[in-house]
Formats: structure tokens, C-alpha cells, sequence
């Protein structure tokens, strides 16, 4: 799947097509609210156990510790809990990440010119079924989020990052991309040379967090004890 070509475009429309259809039928009551998170929470976790049996887990290059695979085991805890803090990570990171990363995939050459590969059918199937998760648990009327949670989840994000800065500068490996740019072109490209854009890629988030946060500014739900509206 070549970034920008026809066919990319084609599974990017598909996939927020799905999204906007799987929203829709939550909020309608098409699906009770229960099923299904549990089976969005269980299509993430099989795909994430596929891989790891697929491919193999090795140290310190090959770890489940990647940003996206982080929040789509996060969305799994979220689908089974309603955790307001796990709910809020999967909105801003997980939906943006997944998002960003169907937007601009990060894919080898050998991959992007074989549209049925392995690779390059996982590749989408994790982001796509992330930013459907987290689409659906916000949007499809299951939770809503409280106030501040743009702060919580940034702060989240930057633990996080400086814990896989610290893994990446013990053991030579560039999660997150905290010590290389990916070699494809990418946003980052536009953030100026390491460690500039750490830093603007710090305020993107932020300023993309505040973006997707407008649709609820105005809106002050119900709310359980802990800041959630749940629906079982």
C-alpha cells in the first residue's frame, strides 16, 4: 500500500466509513452497548496475540511497547472496564495515533508495493480496529469524557515517552521514534532535526488534543461518580 495512492485513500475512506457506520448503530441501540465493546475489545486483543504468535516477541527490538500497540491494549482494558483514565488515552492518543498512522503509514518498501501481505493487512487491521474502538466508546454514546482529560492524557503520553526515551538510549532502539525519524517521510519531518522535534512534536499533540477536544466543550453530560456515563 503505497502512501498517498489510490489505493491507500481507498482504505482510509473505508475505514472512517466503518467507523461513522459502527457509531451510528451504537447510538441507535442497534448493538447492546456490552457486546459490543466486548467484541471490539476482543478483535483488538486477538489481533495483537496473532501477531506476537506470528511473529515472535525478541529483546530488545521486538517488544509489544510501540505507542499503538500500548493503546490498543488499553482500548481492550477500557472495552472491559470503562476506566475513565484508560478511556481518555485511547481518545487522544489512541484515535490520533491510529488515525495519524493510517494517514501516513510508516511501512516497509517491500510492503507498500504488496497490498495482501501479511504486514501490510496487520498493519491496517491494528490501527483500523483502534480508531474504531476508540471512535465507538466516545462517539457511540458508552462513555463520556471529563474535564481536564486532555491534560491527564497528555501527561500520560509524556511518561510514557520518557520512559521509551530512556529504554531507547539503554538498548539502541528507537520506539516512538524518540531517536530517529522514520525512514519514510512523516509529519516529523516538518519538526525540525532530533531533539527539536520532540519538543514540536509535544505541542502538535497538544494543540491536536485541544482539536478533538472542541467537540465537547460545550457539552456537559451526566455523569457517574467517576465521570462517566455507562451504558451496560
Amino acid at each position: 500500500m503505497r502512501p498517498f495512492s489510490a489505493v491507500h485513500f481507498l482504505v482510509v475512506l473505508v475505514i472512517f466509513v466503518m467507523s461513522m457506520l459502527t457509531v451510528r448503530a451504537s447510538r441507535r441501540g442497534h448493538f447492546s452497548p456490552r457486546t459490543l465493546r466486548c467484541v471490539l475489545g476482543f478483535l483488538l486483543a486477538a489481533n495483537e496475540l496473532f501477531r506476537y504468535w506470528h511473529d515472535g516477541l525478541h529483546f530488545p527490538n521486538r517488544l509489544p511497547i510501540h505507542l499503538c500497540t500500548v493503546a490498543s491494549w488499553t482500548a481492550v482494558y477500557a472495552c472491559l472496564t470503562l476506566s475513565p483514565l484508560a478511556i481518555e488515552f485511547v481518545y487522544f492518543v489512541g484515535l490520533s495515533g491510529g488515525a495519524l498512522a493510517l494517514i501516513n503509514p510508516d511501512l516497509p518498501r517491500r510492503v507498500q508495493s504488496d497490498f495482501f501481505s501479511y504486514e501490510c493487512l496487520r498493519y491496517i487491521a491494528e490501527h483500523a480496529t483502534l480508531v474504531i474502538a476508540a471512535s465507538v466508546l466516545v462517539f457511540g454514546g458508552i462513555a463520556s469524557l471529563r474535564r481536564g482529560a486532555i491534560w491527564r492524557a497528555n501527561w500520560m503520553l509524556v511518561l510514557f515517552a520518557m520512559v521509551l526515551l530512556a529504554f531507547n538510549l539503554r538498548f539502541g532502539t528507537n520506539y516512538m521514534f524518540l531517536l530517529r525519524k522514520p525512514g519514510n517521510p512523516s509529519l516529523l519531518d516538518w519538526f525540525g532535526p532530533w531533539p527539536f522535534y520532540l519538543f514540536a512534536a509535544e505541542l502538535f499533540a497538544i494543540l491536536l488534543f485541544g482539536l478533538m477536544w472542541m467537540p465537547f466543550s460545550r457539552y456537559s453530560p451526566r455523569r457517574t461518580s467517576n465521570g462517566l456515563r455507562r451504558n451496560k
